[in-house]
């Protein structure tokens, strides 16, 4: 028999260290974001809540996903190219503050009108 004296027990390994805290959160770095060809379908908005802490956000792609509405992006007043083609959209509206935008995409979409994007 081995008497109790003579084994020794291994240590538990030390836990795993934390992960690397970013001086500054992702999202407030954001300059680009291209989330095209993603299919996010016909229910998918573009959420202000969710946009919104993309401060030096300035081109945004949400081409080919299937959106029916361009709401939600008014809290992106950085932005200066939008690119929104094949999607179903029916109208510009949600469009119209964004005062710093010079490039706009609405090809193959199903709006009828632009008045919303009219001082």
């Amino acid at each position: 028999t081995v008497d109790e004296e003579d084994v020794s027990e291994e240590p538990p390994p030390p836990p795993p260290p934390p992960p690397p805290k970013l001086a500054v959160p992702l999202a407030s770095r954001i300059v680009v974001l291209d989330l095209a060809g993603n299919r996010l379908g016909p229910d998918a908005t573009p959420s202000s809540k969710a946009l919104s802490s993309l401060k030096k956000l300035r081109t945004l792609n949400l081409a080919d996903n299937g959106l029916e509405t361009c709401s939600g992006l008014a809290s992106l007043v950085n932005l200066e190219a939008l690119f929104l083609q094949k999607n179903y959209l029916r109208s510009a509206d949600g469009l119209w503050g964004l005062s710093k935008l010079s490039s706009l995409d609405l090809r193959d979409n199903d709006i009828r009108s632009v008045a919303a994007l009219r001082p």
